[in-house]
């Protein structure tokens, strides 16, 4: 047996279970989630436990803020590398 990398996985998970795992992965605290993406924190818990699902224009900031560059630091790109394209999507 050998851990699943997001990666492999995504496509066959929930939305909650890729938000948990690229926070996880970033190394971030919910609050840091919610401030990157820009909602609250409890907003983002209710997202992670799977109990509402977030708007179309929600689901997007996520996949593009959290998820995106979890599995680009999954895969190999430095920490740096990931922050200089944070900053190019400011």
């Amino acid at each position: 047996w050998r851990p699943q990398r997001l990666a492999d996985v995504c496509e066959q998970i929930t939305l909650a279970a890729r938000i948990n795992a690229a926070i996880m992965i970033l190394g971030l605290t919910t609050r840091e989630a919610a401030a990157k993406v820009g909602c609250t924190q409890p907003q983002l818990a209710v997202w992670c436990s799977g109990q509402r699902y977030p708007r179309e224009h929600n689901e997007l900031k996520l996949e593009r803020l959290l998820i995106a560059p979890a599995l680009r630091l999954e895969l190999g790109q430095s920490r740096s590398l990931i922050q200089g394209l944070e900053m190019m999507d400011d």
